[in-house]
């Protein structure tokens, strides 16, 4: 299974690359405001990675440190706070996927599997493996690991990654290798998705956009 990093091994020219090529929505613009010499002084302060960054940024104190350490003023670190959390989805809970096999569901939630990054944890060494620990037949989790590929993208919701699913789009990789046009067509709410409205070409742009940004550590 392919899967998001944790921001370990993404450092800051990367992260301000991805700021930079980012459709960003209007109230993160100013993040790109003299983005080069924030970064740098972000880096002369020691921030080495976006992982280290989060960390910095995580409580009012230890952000507030950081803004006088830097001479990178606490506004700024606030709204790039807010976004670099947004490209880190957070888990989502399987109980509450309600397009899942809830035959499966409860076999993960009894085996402690309750969210999307505990079953990417335990399928480390293959779906197969997996449902043979939780003595269920093969493919039962398909839905579920496509569901949890899909799910580290900034911007898709379960129920998104549901209609994602349904048209074939079962990877970030694949995501990320779609096109916008059609990818907008196949997944039209139809009145039958669980999402509300439709979502917009520039959105789907978006989406494909922060696809490419997941990790695939082991195609690497």
């Amino acid at each position: 299974m392919g899967r998001q990093s944790d921001g370990e091994s993404i450092d800051l020219d990367e992260l301000r690359a991805r700021l930079e090529q980012t459709d960003l929505i209007p109230s993160h613009r100013p993040l790109l405001d003299d983005i080069e010499r924030r970064f740098a002084l972000l880096d002369q302060a020691g921030v080495s990675s976006v992982a280290g960054l989060q960390r910095q940024l995580k409580t009012a104190n230890s952000l507030e440190e950081l803004a006088e350490t830097s001479k990178v003023d606490a506004d700024y670190l606030v709204l790039l706070k807010r976004t670099v959390r947004r490209f880190f989805p957070k888990p989502r809970a399987l109980k509450d996927v309600h397009w899942l096999d809830q035959r499966v569901v409860p076999c993960l939630i009894d085996a402690g599997i309750n969210n999307t990054d505990q079953f990417t944890k335990a399928a480390t060494n293959g779906i197969y493996r997996l449902e043979q620990q939780l003595h269920l037949s093969g493919g039962s989790l398909s839905d579920t690991a496509a569901l949890c590929d899909l799910s580290v993208v900034q911007w898709v919701s379960p129920n998104f990654a549901g209609a994602l699913i349904a048209a074939g789009y079962r990877t970030a990789e694949a995501l990320a290798a779609a096109d916008a046009q059609t990818l907008q067509t196949v997944t039209a709410n139809d009145g039958s998705t669980s999402y509300r409205g439709n979502v917009g070409l520039r959105d789907i742009r978006r989406v494909i956009q922060a696809a490419g940004y997941v990790h695939w550590p082991d195609r690497d």
